[in-house]
This record gives structure tokens, C-alpha cells and sequence, in this order.
């Protein structure tokens, strides 16, 4: 599979290079989550292929985030030419929250309560920011094998944050990225309780 491949965000076509039928094979988690939620959500999403025409703003301030954390990763390993990580990730999200506005992406302006919904460009690039001066690579334990990377194990399949190796153990592990409005409780941790991507 190609770079761009294995960077694109979830889809449900095969990515480039791979065929049709080896994906259908494939145990897609993102798919699975939908299943276990209402199937025939699912038939509505991953079979009849129908979106809704409004993204939430949730699902959209996600993606944003994730952008400029994958750009941020990308820029600790040498790409950033000099410029500072913290401020590529920065740049990278404010960018890609235009360009998707510029593609015809319609993000609610206010809360399901009717309120302006805090969920701006501005917040999005502060937490990348945050993110980048919480955890400096020096103090995270780990090091990065691979960034936002299209995988293939056995029958599962999927795009995965990222795959550390820790240096307490030597061993492989999947760092996944949520962005929530919850803080990290107990009530916040049991909703991962039956998750498919979670468990792997």
C-alpha cells in the first residue's frame, strides 16, 4: 500500500492497491461499532452508503484534532524543517478546518441546546498546542513505530493513531486518540467497556 493509503482516514472503499474482494474480508472495527449500535444504522452507513448532509460538530472538531496531532508526530521525526512541531500541528489543524469548510463540509454553528457551540478552530489548535506541551517526547516513555497507518492482521483491518513501542517492556502498543467533552471518570472509562477497536 502507498503512503497516502495508509494515511486516509476510514473509508468504505478498499484503500489503493487493495482489492475489492481481500477488503470485504476484512473485519473493519469502525463497522463493527456501528453493528453493535443499531443495524440498520449500519445498513444505512456501510451498505446503502448514505451520510447525513450535516456532520456533527463533534465527529468534525475530531478529525480536526486528529490532523494536527498526526502532523505534530510526523514533524517529531524529523519532518518539520526546522519549524517547531507544536506549531506545525497548530497550522495544520486551522488549515485542514478551512479546506473542509471550502469542500462544501456543513458544521452546525450551535449546540443541540440551541447555545454557540465551543468547538472552534481556535479550541481545536489550543489543545493541539496543549497536547504538544503536556507530553514532550522526552517524558512519554515510548517511541513512535508508526503514525495514522492503514493495517492488516489475519481477517481485522483498520487506520490505527498510532503504534508505540514502550520503553518500560520493548513491547507494541496501539495509542489511540479520543477527543471528548467528558472528563477521564470511571463513567468515562466504562463506555469502553464493549468496544470492539478497545479491545484490540
Amino acid at each position: 500500500l502507498s503512503e497516502e493509503a495508509m494515511t486516509q482516514p476510514p473509508t468504505d472503499q478498499p484503500p489503493a492497491g487493495m482489492e475489492s474482494a481481500a477488503w470485504e474480508k476484512c473485519m473493519d472495527h469502525t463497522k463493527l461499532e456501528y453493528l453493535m449500535r443499531c443495524e440498520q444504522e449500519t445498513v444505512y452507513r456501510h451498505v446503502r452508503h448514505l451520510t447525513s448532509a450535516e456532520e456533527s460538530i463533534g465527529a468534525f472538531f475530531g478529525r480536526v484534532v486528529h490532523e494536527g496531532i498526526r502532523v505534530l508526530y510526523d514533524a517529531e521525526k524529523g519532518g518539520s524543517g526546522g519549524e517547531a512541531p507544536a506549531d506545525l500541528g497548530a497550522a495544520a489543524c486551522a488549515a485542514y478546518w478551512q479546506r473542509e469548510l471550502e469542500k462544501g463540509v456543513i458544521v452546525p454553528a450551535s449546540s443541540s441546546a440551541g447555545k454557540p457551540d465551543h468547538r472552534t478552530s481556535q479550541l481545536a489548535v489550543a489543545l493541539v498546542r496543549l497536547y504538544a506541551a503536556a507530553y514532550p517526547p522526552a517524558s512519554r516513555g515510548y517511541t513512535v513505530v508508526m503514525n495514522e497507518r492503514y493495517l492488516e492482521h489475519g481477517e481485522d483491518c483498520g487506520i490505527v493513531d498510532r503504534v508505540i513501542r514502550r520503553q518500560a517492556d520493548g513491547l507494541l502498543y496501539v495509542l489511540d486518540l479520543k477527543t471528548s467533552s467528558w472528563a477521564p471518570n470511571k463513567g468515562y472509562w466504562k463506555q469502553w467497556g464493549n468496544s470492539q477497536q478497545a479491545a484490540i
